[in-house]
């Protein structure tokens, strides 16, 4: 069911993109493209219910129960959750989903504070109890895909997460300490203006 549950992701995801690239879902909104992915994921997962198999359910901002991470100190919430059943047995995937400052509102505390928060993203989502775990973000600004190599928290292409991350905002700092080693790997999909820039990383 694992592997059914990522293709119907997967497919999902493809569509999702063309539909951005194509100027059929707003992109302004980091919750709209969130609800647009969830509904091509029903929509995917439309086949595999019809034969009466299977039952594919879709939760926006699921509870995920308690974990302590630098972004959430209590109740994880998840911005789509996937759950696959069949004869009584479950697959689920959690998605953590980010939609980067645009090119024409970014400024640099903003670029920032968005690098740094896709890296949360992946904090919580090891914490997270899930067969499949995926970080998904939408940008269409080349700074978060293509930083320069000295940038603070550099998501770009083919840059590898270190374990441990530290940001001091005012009299705060926030704290990240990474399970696991990520690269990551973005789709550069240009399409007349804007460009557009699409991020899928699944976790171990």
């Amino acid at each position: 069911m694992k592997k059914i549950l990522q293709e119907v992701i997967d497919k999902a995801y493809s569509k999702w993109q063309q539909g951005i690239v194509a100027d059929e879902i707003p992109t302004t909104n980091e919750r709209t493209i969130q609800v647009y992915l969830a509904y091509y994921i029903l929509q995917q997962g439309k086949p595999q219910e019809e034969n009466g198999e299977y039952k594919l359910t879709v939760l926006l901002e699921e509870n995920m129960g308690e974990i302590h991470t630098c972004k959430t100190n209590g109740i994880g919430r998840c911005d789509i959750v996937v759950e696959l059943a069949s004869k009584g047995k479950s697959v689920r995937a959690a998605i953590e989903m980010k939609r980067p400052e645009t090119k024409a509102n970014a400024m640099n505390a903003a670029t920032t504070d968005a690098r740094f928060a896709v890296l949360a993203d992946i904090e919580n989502l090891e914490h997270y109890d899930a067969d499949l775990k995926y970080e998904i973000a939408y940008t269409d600004y080349h700074i978060f895909p293509h930083s320069r190599e000295d940038i603070k928290y550099n998501i770009s292409d083919r840059k590898s997460t270190v374990k441990h991350y530290e940001y001091k905002k005012k009299a705060k700092t926030d704290i990240i300490d990474l399970k696991g080693k990520y690269t990551f790997s973005w789709d550069d999909l240009p399409h007349d203006k804007p460009e557009h820039y699409f991020l899928k990383l699944r976790l171990k």
